[in-house]
């Protein structure tokens, strides 16, 4: 089965950031540097992915790279499986789904919007430098971690300001991610990405 497993830029794994470059590992094995025969999830003992992608999102920083892998889960949680093994199937190209995701969160952003109510206007304005944030990724082609850390300070701009708007009770770019994954419309946000994706190649 499909997963999707993140990594930093470089291609190494985000928990340690030095035992496995997935990206020299394209068509290959790999495992776990710790050998342990009791798996547990969030530990060295096992490798760990998501099957949605915005689940693995959610687990990730931003800049990263993305990885399609293979392999029988061990442990399974809501929203990530734990691996004895994984193989790696491919990189998805950053310039296909860098301006997807852009895409992707402008649009979510928007449409978070209409939930909110006109004389909101700091929250409306807080909104809108969020969505500013992935526009300026998107022209520039990459996430700068000045442009990781305003989105930051946006969403928390929005925290401060109400807690009545469901998203912005989080607390970074990257949960916004994890609120899509967990919300009632997750298939419709997937399809919505798959679409963004698809209009890159």
């Amino acid at each position: 089965m499909k997963y999707y497993k993140l990594t930093f830029p470089n291609g190494f794994d985000f928990q340690t950031g030095n035992s496995i470059n997935y990206r020299n590992n394209i068509g290959k094995i790999v495992k776990p540097v710790k050998k342990s025969k009791e798996y547990e999830i969030c530990t060295d003992s096992v490798l760990h992915a998501s099957e949605n992608l915005f689940d693995a999102m959610s687990y990730a920083r931003l800049p990263c790279a993305i990885f399609v892998v293979e392999g029988e889960p061990v442990v399974k949680q809501s929203d990530k499986c734990a691996f004895a093994r994984l193989k790696v199937i491919r990189e998805i190209p950053t310039t296909y789904w860098h301006a997807a995701y852009c895409d992707f969160m402008i649009w979510m952003l928007q449409e978070n919007k209409n939930f909110v109510g006109k004389e909101q206007t700091q929250v409306l304005q807080a909104i809108d430098g969020v969505i500013q944030v992935f526009i300026n990724a998107k022209s520039e082609g990459f996430f700068s971690e000045s442009a990781t850390e305003s989105a930051w300070s946006a969403v928390e701009y929005v925290e401060s300001v109400t807690r009545s708007v469901a998203w912005a009770a989080e607390s970074a770019a990257r949960s916004v991610a994890r609120a899509a994954a967990r919300s009632a419309h997750r298939l419709k946000l997937q399809n919505k990405f798959v679409e963004l994706l698809e209009l890159q190649r």
